[in-house]
């Protein structure tokens, strides 16, 4: 299958080039001019020509200029005659050495900024800041800095290789598995041992990705770099050849120039897989779909006043296909953390981290269904599903979009009410028109925020059972607000525990230790549930409330404690058995 894909794509990729050579073949073909079609009597006794040539090379120019400058790549004719093959070396030279400083300043920087929280925060600040700026607006004060044009061009590939390696580093150590530096803490490794031994082959992925990522910055500043300095490289050799009008000559060095960034691309691509490890049924690298790191939000106040931070160094990552809640009092955060991995409200400090991007803003990776059902009231069930499609498709002929709409209205259970407006349904069905609104547009993610609150307990009941079964069905990747225990034990794989704000954090994560397949009508049969839901009603109670106010002195925001109460080998207390159940508990 793998190798009839490729063979697939080369024919295809072949079919493109043929293309674009016709193309431009068909563009630089010699045309008639006017003057010469209606007087070739003038144009003879003038010397001229009866076509007009156009002024880009010809795809046969182009290959005669091809084999000439690499049948001979080293010549050196003087200072502004020299052979491909050396100005290629002397942009490589200077890219390298760039590159190789910002490596030796960003990666055991980076190691710093990501094993202390606390260095992380001082930093940031002015990453921020500096990561912005151009690189090429540092020349000016390099050149009278440095004063000396080579030197200069350097110091420009080590300011913009310096970023991504150092943001990667520091995310890299900052997101290493707690279990494994819990392994070299139970073998009283040395501080320099772990991070030599565990830390950094965990991280190299992504150091590796960080470094693949400037080198490809780097090849493309050194040449606007060598265009503005001059002298030698491939840069001043597009320049110059500009300068002589051979545009022959200035295509070649495009292609060259694209040639070895290719190259050295692939060199990287090497490398990372060389340290890409597999860790059981996945691999190291991509096992987290969604990462948080060091989220901070604080809102505005009055004038003079400093507010406290609603919630501050928030960690947690989600793998893909998991299903997380996250529980905690009214005022610790949590709709805003969702809000913000929404992108619709950005954080004070920290990022969010979405199958390999930022999360800066809205997204159709990203499916929300609010409190509200937030329908449009003027628009029938199937309406207000295809507004949402046709966002994501928009040039779907009308037959695949209506068939794309039934099938989610089809899945939530309300095939017949397809034409009726929101006020024509119960609050159970607009919620379930909300969440096929948001399957519809095949989200990477599905964000709930609380949206079975407001519903009586027998239509809530119906619908968490259609939304385990869609997520059985599409794979789907949830994160999910809930004031419910009992909810967040039947949905969620894990569950995020959060402390009273304000200044609210994670205080552990709950491994949900029920079997998968887990059903309402006998999950309470099963002598874990009873540990789970006592161990989460306990913290509601009374941990949430002293861990705000006297947080643990050991505890590291970047890996909350993971705990697993249903494994625990005694038998469930008697007040926790099924005659003496509590009711579920809900948190205003």
């Amino acid at each position: 299958m793998a190798r009839s894909l490729d063979f697939k794509a080369l024919i295809l990729s072949l079919g493109l080039l043929a293309v674009l050579v016709f193309a431009w073949y068909q563009a630089t073909l010699p045309q008639a001019t006017p003057a010469a079609s209606a007087n070739p009597e003038y144009t003879a006794l003038m010397g001229g020509n009866s076509v007009a040539k156009s002024g880009m090379p010809t795809p046969a120019e182009f290959a005669r200029t091809f084999r000439r400058q690499l049948a001979h790549p080293f010549y050196d004719h003087g200072p502004n005659d020299k052979g491909i093959g050396i100005e290629l070396g002397y942009s490589l030279a200077r890219v390298l050495a760039g590159f190789t400083l910002a490596a030796l300043f960003a990666i055991p920087l980076g190691f710093v900024l990501g094993m202390s929280p606390l260095m992380q925060r001082a930093f940031n600040p002015y990453i921020q800041l500096l990561k912005p700026i151009s690189p090429l607006a540092w020349m000016p004060l390099a050149l009278y800095t440095i004063k000396d044009a080579s030197a200069s061009a350097i110091f420009v590939i080590f300011i913009c290789s310096l970023w991504p390696m150092l943001s990667n580093t520091a995310w890299g150590v900052a997101t290493v598995k707690r279990d494994w530096l819990n392994v070299a803490k139970t073998l009283e490794m040395s501080v320099w041992r772990t991070a030599l031994r565990v830390i950094l082959p965990a991280a190299a992925p992504t150091i590796l990705i960080g470094m693949r990522i400037s080198m490809g910055i780097a090849w493309l500043v050194i040449v606007a770099a060598e265009m503005l300095v001059g002298g030698t490289g491939i840069g001043y050799f597009v320049w110059n050849e500009w300068n002589n009008l051979s545009l022959t000559n200035v295509l070649f060095a495009v292609l060259m120039i694209g040639l070895v960034g290719l190259l050295l691309d692939l060199i990287f691509g090497g490398l990372s897989r060389l340290v890409t490890y597999e860790d059981g049924e996945h691999i190291i690298m991509s096992s987290d779909f969604l990462t948080v790191e060091g989220l901070s939000r604080t809102f505005p106040a009055r004038r003079g006043e400093t507010p406290p931070a609603v919630f501050d160094d928030i960690y947690f990552s989600i793998g893909k296909g998991e299903f997380v809640c996250i529980i905690g009092h009214s005022g610790c955060g949590k709709s805003t953390i969702l809000n913000i991995l929404a992108g619709l409200d950005q954080p004070s400090a920290g990022v969010v981290i979405m199958d390999g991007r930022e999360v800066v803003g809205p997204s159709l990776d990203r499916g929300v269904v609010f409190q509200g059902h937030a329908l449009l009231p003027w628009l029938s069930v199937r309406k207000n599903i295809e507004f949402a499609v046709r966002s994501r498709w928009p040039n779907w002929s009308g037959a695949i979009l209506d068939s794309h709409c039934q099938r989610f209205v089809d899945l939530v259970g309300l095939n017949g009410s397809e034409h009726k407006n929101p006020s024509a349904l119960s609050g159970g069905m607009k919620q379930r028109v909300g969440i096929a609104r948001a399957f519809s547009i095949q989200p990477k993610m599905l964000l709930l925020d609380e949206p079975f609150g407001a519903l009586d307990a027998l239509t809530r009941g119906t619908i968490q059972d259609e939304l385990l079964k869609i997520c059985a069905v599409t794979g789907q990747t949830v994160f999910m607000i809930t004031h419910d225990v009992d909810e967040a034990i039947l949905l969620s794989d894990r569950i995020i525990l959060m402390t009273n704000g304000p200044r609210a954090r994670i205080a552990e994560i709950v491994i949900n230790t029920l079997p998968r397949n887990r059903a309402r009508s006998d999950m309470h049969k099963n002598p874990q549930y009873y540990r789970i839901r006592n161990h989460l009603v306990d913290f509601l109670v009374s941990r949430s409330r002293d861990l705000a106010l006297a947080p643990a002195r050991d505890s590291d925001p970047r890996h909350p404690p993971q705990v697993r109460p249903g494994e625990a080998n005694d038998e469930p207390p008697a007040d926790s058995l099924p005659a003496k159940k509590q009711p579920a508990l809900q948190l205003a």
